[in-house]
């Protein structure tokens, strides 16, 4: 962010040289910079929990839990905070009512993943109705635009999809068992980054995560005296 000048551009083809066929520089966004909310104590210990919690439920085990905690905390940081809000809110309920608040939590974890795949929008597409409230649809919406050319997988992404939702829909009534929504929450990590996947580049939003602190900026830089501006 604000490095252009500074990045050596012999890099790149020194990397090309070793064997390397797609070399290229890419936009960081706000990590690691002032923007960045995200090296915290706080959000380390959540990485830490998500991925204790989720790794007895995937195949790989820990060294899948962790490549997954690198994805999608390198992809979209608040992404991957609601993500692990859910997987805490999960950990600590206790009864049917602390299982409806994770599955609460769950559903708004599917609802951001929407929202940074493919934004509400007022008009309908491709025949579906596509605002905030219809967020299986805009992931849907997202899945057909980036593998239309591969039924089978637009089909078995989209069924995954539909599974996870009616999961937890069954989660905010109580009916399901603590286990059972944690792996539906450690399949919801696997789908997101399946879903990441069929398209890097549209899905990374760099400075998505840190939008909210870099308009604070502004605006608090805005705000100040012109005399205090200076000094």
């Amino acid at each position: 962010m604000g490095e252009e000048d500074a990045r050596d551009d012999y890099e790149p083809v020194e990397m090309r040289k070793l064997g390397f066929t797609n070399v290229d520089w890419e936009d960081s966004g706000a990590h690691g910079t002032i923007f960045d909310d995200f090296d915290t104590l706080e959000h380390f210990r959540l990485i830490a929990t998500f991925r204790n919690a989720v790794a007895p439920h995937l195949r790989g085990g820990a060294d899948e839990a962790s490549e997954l905690v690198m994805v999608l905390e390198d992809l979209n940081p608040q992404l991957f905070n609601a993500l692990g809000a859910a997987i805490e809110a999960l950990e600590r309920a206790q009864n049917e009512e602390g299982i409806a608040q994770a599955a609460i939590s769950s559903r708004r974890y599917l609802e951001k993943l929407a929202d940074v795949l493919f934004p509400p929008r007022t008009l309908d597409y491709n025949g579906r109705k596509v605002g905030k409230e219809q967020f299986r649809n805009r992931i849907w919406a997202f899945i057909i635009d980036n593998a239309a050319n591969d039924v089978e997988r637009v089909t078995a992404l989209g069924k995954e999809v539909d599974r996870l939702v009616e999961e937890f829909n069954a989660g905010l009534h109580g009916d399901q068992e603590k286990p059972r929504m944690l792996r539906a929450l450690a399949d919801a990590a696997t789908l997101t980054a399946a879903l990441l996947a069929l398209n890097p580049a549209e899905a990374r939003k760099p400075y998505y995560a840190h939008q909210k602190r870099i308009l604070e900026f502004f605006r608090e830089a805005v705000a100040k005296p012109r005399s205090e501006s200076r000094a």
